[in-house]
């Protein structure tokens, strides 16, 4: 298993994805009549970090240096879609204190969305969305994690989907999903390759213009290369949906959830999981909230934990040229199996200025992080600032024109 999983990173993923891509645009009936979009990407980024291993006692300071190359491209017509949005650079660091071995977090990053949709006929249609990350950031193991180590690894999510309309009333979709992550560098103790195989049945009905009422049921096969207790996991949720004004939107989600593990030392979990939202969004505004309860999918060690998270977002523009944001989470990680929990603080807040046409933005970002756990050795505190230059320039026009001509 591990050795398939390698044969499917590095070249081999990047020269498929793009080939994958290059094929989508074969279902656009007539290339030339396609609506095509091309925006040119670069991302300049400095973060100074105090904590960079997330660590209660040997806390030390880091200096990161990413520079993120890449581009968005898509192309639309009436009946089919095809974007990729592809983003990867070199990651430097740097250590004030000698003994870090700062060098050795050195890395290539890489991200890539992949989005294909094509209407088989005036009730059906058909997609598929593959989305890859290689990085060292914790967080992007799993929504709910609590990881702190700084290995390296990729995440690949391959979601094929296939929709049916009623007429005006909603629809049906079934989807498949693969989730696969897999350490790249030398793993911590308890870090295992991991893969989830899941099959999803979503149904939403429409009960007029601004309420709706939806089904979403799921059973899912995860499975880990060694130790740690695979399982199978089988959820079933009903979320209703408000839009209050042509501004506010709000959900209400509540259903159930039930783990089998293969291990006789992890008892089998039943739990209730929820999601409530609000979302807001005007021209100069944007906010969204959500409180949620739900069991974390990927962990380590067999260190399963439920969690309550509150998530909040808002961002303001002043002018066309100058907005501010701020937004953070607060989560709730009750572990299984143990007298473990653990409560998570996390507070952002930025501004950014656009200039030079609007094509580049100069931002600073400050970030508070903080963690505090019932079990010795788990505390940390964690402060970051950021410093980025990020350019985007949309040549769609400059394309068409030469097209034209």
């Amino acid at each position: 298993m591990r050795a398939f999983r390698r044969m499917y990173s590095g070249p081999v993923f990047t020269v498929s994805l793009f080939c994958l891509f290059n094929l989508s645009l074969l279902l656009i009936p007539d290339a030339s009549m396609a609506e095509v979009s091309l925006t040119p990407t670069l991302l300049l980024e400095e973060e100074y970090n105090d904590n960079w291993y997330r660590s209660e006692e040997n806390e030390l300071e880091f200096w990161v240096t990413r520079i993120w190359a890449g581009f968005g491209f898509g192309a639309y017509t009436g009946r089919s879609s095809a974007s990729l949005n592809l983003s990867f650079g070199p990651q430097f660091h740097y250590s004030p204190d000698s003994n870090a071995n700062a060098s050795n977090q050195d890395y290539w990053a890489a991200a890539a969305d992949l989005a294909l949709a094509y209407r088989l006929s005036s009730r059906v249609t058909g997609s598929l969305v593959n989305r890859f990350t290689l990085t060292r950031e914790p967080a992007s193991t799993d929504q709910f994690s609590e990881e702190t180590s700084r290995q390296l690894y990729w995440r690949n999510q391959l979601t094929p989907s296939l929709r049916y309309d009623l007429a005006e009333k909603g629809s049906i979709t079934l989807s498949y999903q693969s989730d696969v992550l897999l350490w790249v560098s030398n793993t911590d103790e308890g870090q295992e390759d991991s893969a989830e195989h899941r099959g999803i049945l979503g149904i939403v009905y429409y009960l007029n213009s601004r309420n709706h009422l939806g089904l979403n049921s799921s059973i899912s096969r995860r499975t880990y290369d060694e130790d740690n207790s695979d399982y199978y996991a089988y959820t079933g949720k009903f979320t209703f949906w408000h839009e209050f004004n042509s501004y506010f939107s709000g959900r209400g989600g509540l259903g159930y959830q039930y783990r089998d593990y293969d291990s006789n030392d992890l008892d089998d979990q039943g739990k209730i999981v929820f999601d409530v939202g609000l979302n807001g969004a005007t021209d100069r505004t944007m906010l969204d909230l959500s409180f949620v309860r739900d069991l974390v999918s990927f962990t380590t060690d067999d260190q399963y934990y439920s969690a309550y998270r509150i998530n909040l977002f808002l961002q303001r523009k002043f002018q066309e040229a100058l907005r501010a944001y701020a937004g953070g989470f607060y989560q709730n990680s009750d572990y299984q199996n143990s007298s473990r929990e653990d409560d998570t603080y996390s507070v952002n807040v930025g501004f950014g200025y656009r200039f030079f046409r609007r094509f580049i933005e100069f931002s600073v970002e400050y970030g508070y992080r903080e963690r505090d756990s019932n079990e010795p050795g788990r505390d940390y505190e964690e402060n970051r600032v950021f410093f980025r230059l990020n350019f985007a320039a949309d040549v769609s026009d400059y394309i068409s024109r030469m097209t034209r001509e």
